[in-house]
């Protein structure tokens, strides 16, 4: 049975926001599938990453989502969702955004949370 993970997020897109547009659209699940790159050995590894993405709650701001990955990568579900413009709170490797430092400062703990 896959792992369940409760995530807070920051809807980094301004003008776009992924989640937002996914939530509203009625379309509250996606698959995500990524191929993320690993250096080992100073060799450059491509590996496939696959994960199922369920919006919860969404504001302009932030937004509550669920996933399940499929695939069991390092750092699978923090990359995915960096890459959909949605850091999650807390993740100082992942989180690069300006206009949300105070909010980061505040939340010393990474909102990634295992459910089930």
């Amino acid at each position: 049975m896959p792992k369940t993970f409760l995530i807070v997020t920051f809807n980094e897109a301004l003008e776009y926001p992924f989640l937002t547009i996914l939530n509203t659209t009625g379309l509250s699940a996606i698959t995500l599938k990524d191929d993320l790159v690993i250096f080992e050995n100073k060799k450059r590894i491509v590996q496939k990453a696959v994960s199922h993405l369920k919006v919860i709650k969404t504001t302009p701001d932030f937004s509550y989502v669920e996933l399940n990955p499929i695939t069991g990568r390092k750092h699978q579900l923090r990359k995915q969702l960096y890459n959909i413009g949605s850091p999650i709170i807390g993740d100082d490797k992942y989180f690069i955004n300006r206009r949300a430092n105070k909010i980061k400062l505040r939340n010393k703990s990474l909102m990634l949370h295992a459910y089930k």
